[in-house]
């Protein structure tokens, strides 16, 4: 069941890093075309990938946790 939601987990926190990748290169073409107004958009965009890049990262580290956990009591 662990290894089922660490690997979701990780799942997802690649999908947002590659959709944040994607919209920064949407931002940069926006700024050489002079698109302000979709700049402003965009950036609104990366800022909540941000944030739930952050909250999977989060999780990511919890289910790690859970690991050491799990390993530190088959040790003892």
């Amino acid at each position: 069941m662990l290894e089922i939601e660490e690997r979701q987990v990780r799942e997802k926190l690649i999908v947002l890093e590659e959709q944040r990748f994607m919209v920064q290169q949407m931002i940069d073409s926006a700024h050489g075309g002079r698109r302000f107004e979709e700049v402003s958009a965009l950036t609104r965009n990366v800022e909540e990938l941000d944030a739930e890049i952050a909250h999977a990262k989060a999780r990511v580290g919890n289910v790690e946790e859970r690991w050491h956990g799990l390993y530190a009591m088959g040790e003892a």
